[in-house]
């Protein structure tokens, strides 16, 4: 029999069995991965589709794109309309379902796998069925069967690519092969990569590439790096050093620290760690290196972990050898010092340092170390001290040209004006100061004062410029990874917020901003953050909530003694929302005799607000009437709104509870309006109500 007769006398016995159980039941045949048929197999199913046309009869049939032979062979022998569907790849959610099933494997693996896969089932099982951390010699063969079938010029680009990463431009893989003119073939294309946009190419998938890359012997990777390190030492400081870590060039350490010096002058922190943690294959010199220490203490400090900033500028000052490195180092450890509250350490380590910046004639360092010592009388409640120190660095600043320390110490001179509640001179000394951080692309400290100008311009009436730029210090602190930043805009946000009746939006800033100071450990910061949550929950009508929030508010002052701080405000709020009379008066008396101990003065403010309220709604009315007085006398009362409608309302709600008199009514109308505009309308939430105007 010739070849020419078997071949149909096989067609004929399969078409007699498909038709004769089509006639019994529908057939759904499936043929599985064409790709690696031949030209017989393509003829005889080409004949069969045709021949099955009329029959009940539906086909499927699967191949990769590269290699597809439908157009190129099943057509030709087949005249039957076919649909043709492009499979994407899975989904997370249905990788993770397949992943499932391999209930050996550790979740944590799994969930690696899913993310390695990037939606390719094979993959995904083929990496599921391997040992943990060993690439499967399945995945390997298949892609290393494509690379084997290149010329040698083909194998060559490709292990180019593979360095460069999984996407790569055009110009810069022509550099590398040093052909100006170079194309990959269509065969390289196949599988391997593809053309995203114009002079832009991607490899197919990571696993790919990894495939690529682990194949090549080490000392052709490292040589293939290094010669890509060249290509980048001007482009990008950080892939020149990464390249030439890959490359086990010593020159590799140095050139991590010029890209961590980078990065951090672009307040870039997190990059900065992470090229940190590659120097560890160089951890004696790193140990011992004070610039690698410093700028690793300069990244923590930015992005709030204090605890660690504190121990790498602990190191870089043992490391320091020259005075300017002693007084870097000092620098920053006083500021994290600061930040801990360890001021009486903070005080000897500044005091230590002034003699050597002032032998060196250092203007700048006498400006910073000034600037930090003012910081120290700051939280003493000594603000008269603390502001001039403040206007000392503001002057070592001005001459030494250091226009970040000039901010600083203007945001100090600010603070300190707000600590007395001098709030149009804070405004206009924080405006100054956000001003000059515009004009000089001083990103870092304009979002702290940013949103300080902001919490001024609540207290002055102000609150659709106040609100923006607390909203505008959120966006600026997010980009640059500043979360004690973040925290403190966000407050300042809820702050203006809750005063103006906006709950759901004060409640979304208020609970982010809570979740971040509880993951930095800046208990200032969560003791009035709650107190903010239990004033939305009070006009939300969970009195229950609210009282709890702020007994737990109560709570945070004690245990890490802020009293100076919050403690005022914090028992004024209390008093204000509990139902039980003898705490409510216990907390009167605790925030009246706080309020003596130079507490900042946002606390007599908000204390005597709420204690009027609370005096108010006992039927106390001179004693609410003598709160209103007594926060009338505080410093620059007159250009305060924040005082001027308050002392109005106090006096004209004691009358109108006393008497009802239409004229008290007519008065109080006057100054909800007047509240809408300044922003007022939530800062007494019980007494309103009640008031039923």
């Amino acid at each position: 029999m010739s070849n020419q007769a078997r071949t149909q006398g096989l067609f004929q016995a399969l078409l007699d069995v498909l038709l004769r159980i089509a006639v019994q039941q529908p057939l759904l045949i499936c043929l599985e991965d064409l790709h690696w048929g031949d030209a017989t197999l393509f003829t005889l199913l080409g004949r069969l589709l045709d021949a099955t046309d009329e029959a009940p009869v539906v086909w499927l049939l699967t191949s990769r794109p590269e290699g597809d032979p439908l157009e190129g062979e099943i057509r030709a022998h087949s005249s039957r309309p076919m649909s043709l569907l492009d499979i994407a790849p899975i989904r997370v959610r249905e990788a993770t379902v397949l992943a499932e099933q391999f209930t050996e494997v550790d979740p944590r693996y799994r969930s690696e796998c899913v993310a390695r896969a990037q939606g390719n089932p094979l993959y995904l099982t083929q990496l599921l069925s391997s040992p943990q951390g060993v690439f499967p010699d399945s995945l390997r063969h298949l892609v290393q069967t494509r690379v084997d079938k290149l010329a040698a010029e083909q194998r060559r680009a490709l292990h180019y690519a593979a360095v460069l990463g999984s996407r790569f431009e055009l110009t810069l893989w022509r550099q590398a092969l040093g052909q100006p003119a170079y194309l990959p073939t269509a065969d390289m294309r196949l599988g391997l990569l593809r053309e995203v946009e114009p002079g832009s190419f991607l490899f197919v998938h990571d696993l790919v590439m990894h495939c690529l890359y682990d194949a090549m012997p080490t000392l052709l990777r490292e040589q293939l790096h290094g010669e890509v390190a060249n290509l980048y030492r001007t482009r990008d400081r950080m892939l020149y050093a990464q390249h030439l870590l890959r490359a086990s060039d010593p020159a590799a350490f140095d050139a991590l620290l010029v890209a961590m010096g980078e990065k951090r002058l672009a307040c870039q922190y997190d990059s900065v760690l992470a090229l940190a943690r590659q120097c560890s294959v160089f951890a004696e010199r790193a140990q011992n290196d004070f610039t690698f220490a410093l700028l690793c203490g300069q990244a923590c400090s930015g992005l709030g972990q204090t605890v660690d900033a504190r121990a790498h500028f602990q190191r870089a000052l043992r490391l320091a050898n020259q005075p300017q490195d002693q007084i870097d180092s000092a620098l920053g450890l006083a500021a994290a010092l600061n930040t801990l509250d360890c001021l009486d350490e903070e005080e000897r380590l500044i005091e230590d340092m002034l003699p050597i910046a002032r032998a060196m004639q250092a203007h700048t360092a006498l400006a910073r170390l000034n600037h930090l010592r003012g910081n120290i009388y700051f939280p003493r409640g000594d603000y008269v001290e603390c502001r001039r120190l403040h206007e000392q660095a503001l002057s070592f600043a001005r001459i030494g040209r250091d226009l970040e320390t000039e901010a600083k110490a203007l945001s100090g001179i600010g603070d300190s004006y707000y600590a007395q509640g001098r709030m149009q001179t804070a405004y206009e000394v924080f405006d100054q100061c956000v001003r000059l951080c515009e004009r000089n692309g001083l990103a870092l400290v304009e979002a702290g004062n940013r949103s300080a100008r902001g919490s001024a311009r609540l207290y002055l009436g102000q609150p659709e410029p106040a609100l923006r730029d607390a909203m505008e210090a959120i966006e600026h602190s997010v980009r640059q990874g500043n979360h004690r930043a973040q925290i403190f805009s966000r407050l300042t946000a809820a702050w203006v917020l809750v005063a103006g009746g906006q709950d759901s939006l004060a409640e979304q800033e208020l609970s982010c901003a809570l979740v971040l100071a509880r993951s930095l450990g800046a208990s200032r910061f969560e003791a009035i953050l709650l107190e903010g949550l239990a004033r939305v929950a009070l006009r939300q009508g969970e009195r229950g909530l609210a009282q709890t929030l702020i007994m737990e508010a109560a709570s945070l002052v004690e245990r890490f003694e802020i009293q100076r701080y919050i403690g005022p405000w914090v028992y004024g709020s209390l008093a204000m929302i509990s139902d039980d009379e003898q705490l409510s008066q216990q907390a009167l008396s605790k925030g009246e005799a706080q309020l003596a101990q130079a507490c900042l003065a946002h606390n007599a403010l908000r204390f005597r607000v709420a204690a009027a309220e609370t005096c108010l709604l006992a039927g106390n009315i001179e004693q609410a009437i003598w709160h209103g007085q007594q926060m009338a006398a505080l410093p620059e009362s007159a250009s305060c709104a924040w005082i001027y409608h308050h002392v109005r309302l106090i006096g004209v709600a004691g009358q109108w509870l006393r008497d009802a008199d239409q004229a008290s009514g007519e008065k109080l109308k006057g100054l909800v309006r007047g509240a809408q505009q300044m922003g007022f309308v939530a800062t007494m939430p019980r007494l309103l109500p009640i008031l039923e105007i």
